[in-house]
């Protein structure tokens, strides 16, 4: 068997897991599902190696302190992202955080684990690792990187990933996804990696985590 019919074997069965195992362990499935989805798209007719390769994945070769120093500042550009948005829904009467912080409160643990180390990875792997630069190339190859490509592909890729957070029941949820996923597409654009976002979305989800259901 080839190895990328394996691979889309493996999706499938992980696809298949999410309706099929006990509820505790459906959203550490639907992580995986995701993550395994953007190799297989990424490396379809390429190999692993070239599929991690697109999704930006690979370590910088100028050393971990510029990368820890872009995902410090990643995460402070969401948290800000996140506290204007909340400002701006709570002065229009739209700030609706309760149903997301009951959400978090019912995850089991293994959920909330997940929810700031997998989730997090296979997130940006999809949205901001496949689906921007794909939606850039789509534009055409000489115009692939021009600013109107990239803010569209930026605009429809976080879009895409706002609504996979449907499942709140929460407006305001939707909205600080989706400018938070324009802030990330800026970074991954600017440093041409995606781990300072995977580790500002690692950081920003554990610190959402932390202030529910500790404080």
């Amino acid at each position: 068997m080839e190895v990328r019919h394996g691979a889309f074997l493996l999706f499938l069965l992980s696809l298949l897991s999410i309706f099929l195992l006990p509820q505790d362990f459906r959203p550490t499935a639907t992580s995986a599902a995701l993550l395994l989805l953007a190799l297989l798209l990424s490396s379809w007719g390429k190999g692993l190696r070239a599929g991690i390769s697109y999704l930006r994945l690979n370590l910088p070769r100028d050393g971990l302190l510029p990368l820890l120093g872009w995902s410090a500042a990643a995460l402070l550009s969401s948290c800000m992202v996140t506290g204007v948005i909340s400002g701006i829904l709570w002065l229009a009467g739209l700030l609706d955080t309760a149903p997301v912080e009951q959400k978090i409160l019912s995850l089991p643990l293994l959920a909330l684990v997940s929810a700031f180390t997998l989730a997090p990875f296979a997130e940006e792997a999809l949205f901001r690792g496949y689906f921007f630069r794909r939606m850039q190339e789509a534009a055409g190859k000489k115009k692939a990187h021009s600013p109107v490509s990239v803010a569209l592909a930026a605009v429809l890729s976080s879009l895409l990933f706002a609504s996979l957070h449907f499942s709140y029941g929460s407006f305001s949820e939707l909205a600080v996804a989706f400018f938070v996923g324009l802030a990330l597409c800026a970074f991954v654009r600017k440093t041409g990696s995606l781990w300072p976002a995977v580790l500002a979305h690692a950081s920003f989800n554990l610190l959402s985590v932390l202030f529910t259901v500790v404080l």
